[in-house]
């Protein structure tokens, strides 16, 4: 079961949903209130390393 917690605007519509994956959802609507745009969203981890640590 995934948890998901929801943001609404002033006018109570969607505007984002994370959930506990890191994935995240943006909503956007148009000046009628209609659903005008969604990004979908993941976060990536970096690790950084240097090659010079496997020189022997």
């Amino acid at each position: 079961y995934e948890k998901e917690e929801y943001k609404y605007d002033p006018l109570n519509q969607l505007v984002e949903v994370k959930n506990r994956n890191e994935e995240n959802r943006k909503y956007f609507y148009d000046s009628l209130g209609n659903r005008a745009g969604e990004i979908k969203m993941s976060y990536i981890k970096i690790g950084l390393w240097s090659y010079f640590d496997k020189l022997p």
